[in-house]
């Protein structure tokens, strides 16, 4: 393989790596003020179960219609960016 796309791979890698870890962060925001309650639940999901627990949170915690409405088109980039990269890490 050529040096670029060792590259790319691995700035692909980071970016799924942060996405997955913001998700987590807003988990941890939406259950709880102890951050390290977000850890404990999500330290083993899968990316596609982080999605849907999100969804399932903001939905109870969130009033914010225009929040809301942002949050439900943004979703669906977010699966649709994972979808293949789903891997449940150990």
């Amino acid at each position: 393989m050529e040096e670029p796309l060792y590259i790319a791979i691995g700035r692909l890698s980071v970016a799924f790596s942060m996405l997955e870890d913001r998700l987590k962060d807003l988990i941890s925001v939406l259950l709880s003020q102890d951050r390290n309650i977000g850890e404990i639940v999500t330290t083993k999901m899968t990316f596609s179960a982080l999605c849907e627990l999100t969804k399932a949170l903001f939905r109870h915690k969130v009033n914010d219609k225009e929040l809301i409405d942002f949050f439900a088109e943004l979703m669906p980039q977010i699966e649709y960016c994972a979808e293949g990269f789903d891997t449940h890490r150990n």
